[in-house]
């Protein structure tokens, strides 16, 4: 996993058991979050998880994911 950041793991998680293993690797590789990242790295990776998942799925799977 390239993400070690709370966050960023239970999303990576909650996409792999409800969408699929390769998108939730997706998700990792396109959106990576450490968790030393400051607060303004922290906005800008909250900012593209949310145009990621709207590009990405439906409202309804992003209802089921979040």
């Amino acid at each position: 996993m390239k993400s070690d950041n709370k966050h960023a793991v239970n999303l990576y998680n909650s996409i792999e058991k409800h969408i699929g293993h390769a998108e939730a690797e997706d998700f990792l590789t396109e959106l990576p979050l450490s968790k030393s990242a400051d607060y303004i790295r922290k906005f800008k990776w909250a900012n593209g998880v949310c145009t990621y998942l709207k590009e990405r799925f439906t409202d309804e799977d992003i209802c089921i994911v979040v």
